[in-house]
């Protein structure tokens, strides 16, 4: 009597740690490990199954109350292996907290805290004060038959080093079909490429380094790019939701559809917000916008028809508060350091009010309106904003010597 007693406890305790370790396995984890004063790897797991997640950051400054930072994508379920920026203030200390979402803003559990970061922020000279900006080039579709894929980094750049053979690539094929298999030929290259071997969405993620005498000094924020691969390029739809972009409160936010691709006409589309309520304009164009109320993470799905098919496809927007973090997001210009060819935008050799009538034209537009400029978008972000502003001003009346 005794050993059954005894084994229904050992059966009872069994049970419990089985359920516990389960638990244990299914919520998500995230840590942050400092790599120098301008980046931080967050890494962690997702929090529901499901076949998108996104995670929201939040930062406290000097033991400040908790703010929000940014969003950062993690296409179906992928674990989290993420370097985000920040350009940290002198004298302070930050610590950083995740938590992993669905597309519908199901959470789990929080991170811990991070230990706290007392970034050593020292400008020793231009080479260590200008940060790169990545560029991965734009959206693809291919077919299975096409073979190798060749990936575009070329248009990354340094303010200061105007030379991408200074710049150190490094490139990340973060989600893709089931059961692929993605072999980059050269992830540290400005043109890598991969043969894919299933048909469906590859997305990709491009971070870029500055070095002098071989010795990698700042990261650039990451940016992103997508590869579909269809089964037959004479019959295919694809969505295109567009890059996961960071706009301040209260302004206007836009979604572009544009990049979304089909072997015939689109008949239709249809943007959806996911995870809040959102008063969506031109909701069932290629290009539709929205003010967001509040900070957070917003998710949405664009829907493109065909006669025959159709596509979706899901996107986040990341909405800050300006007074709070917009410090932490861009770096300091230094009129000294920048190289003004990036801002002479009629190629006169001279940075001057033509440059500046241009800029203003495009000034609070993104990708996927028509009055945006590749050119004036120096930050690379898909949106000409006030960073975009202080580099500018920052070139303003230069001239070639």
């Amino acid at each position: 009597m005794q050993k059954k007693t005894e084994n229904k406890q050992w059966k009872s305790l069994h049970g419990f740690f089985l359920i516990l370790s389960t638990i244990l396995v299914l919520q998500p984890f995230a840590w942050a490990d400092y790599t120098d004063f301008r980046g931080v790897v967050l890494n962690g797991t997702p929090a529901n199954d499901g076949k998108f997640y996104y995670y929201e950051v939040f930062v406290k400054i000097d033991q400040g109350n908790p703010v929000y930072f940014t969003g950062v994508p993690s296409q179906n379920g992928k674990d989290l292996n993420y370097i985000f920026q920040y350009f940290p203030t002198d004298n302070s200390l930050f610590e950083f907290q995740v938590t992993a979402f669905d597309s519908h803003g199901v959470p789990g559990l929080p991170s811990q805290w991070s230990e706290t970061f007392y970034p050593d922020f020292i400008t020793y000279d231009c080479s260590s004060d200008t940060v790169p900006f990545a560029d991965p080039g734009d959206d693809q579709v291919t077919d299975i038959q096409s073979g190798e894929v060749i990936l575009d980094g070329s248009g990354s750049y340094d303010l200061f080093f105007d030379d991408t053979s200074s710049l150190k690539f490094f490139w990340e094929c973060f989600s893709y079909p089931k059961d692929a298999v993605v072999n980059l030929s050269d992830p540290s290259s400005d043109y890598p490429s991969f043969t894919p071997d299933k048909a469906g969405a590859y997305y990709f993620r491009l971070h870029v380094s500055d070095r002098v005498n071989d010795t990698d000094l700042n990261k650039s924020p990451v940016r992103y790019m997508k590869v579909d691969v269809v089964e037959d390029i004479n019959n295919f739809v694809a969505a295109n939701a567009g890059t996961p972009t960071r706009v301040p409160l209260g302004s206007m936010a836009i979604l572009d559809g544009t990049g979304s691709q089909s072997s015939s006409g689109i008949l239709s589309y249809k943007w959806e917000a996911l995870n809040k309520t959102v008063d969506i304009i031109n909701a069932h164009e290629s290009v539709a916008m929205f003010t967001p109320e509040e900070e957070g993470t917003y998710t949405f799905r664009l829907t493109v028809i065909t006669e025959n098919n159709f596509s979706s496809e899901i996107t986040i927007v990341s909405v800050y508060d300006e007074d709070e973090v917009e410090d932490l997001l861009f770096q300091k210009i230094d009129p000294e350091c920048i190289d003004y060819v990036h801002a002479d935008l009629d190629t006169n050799n001279s940075v001057d009010g033509l440059d500046l009538a241009l800029f203003a034209a495009s000034f609070n537009s993104g990708k996927g309106l028509a009055d945006y400029r590749t050119d004036c978008d120096f930050d690379k972000n898909l949106r000409i904003e006030k960073f975009d502003i202080r580099i500018f001003a920052a070139c303003f009346g230069n001239t070639s010597s």
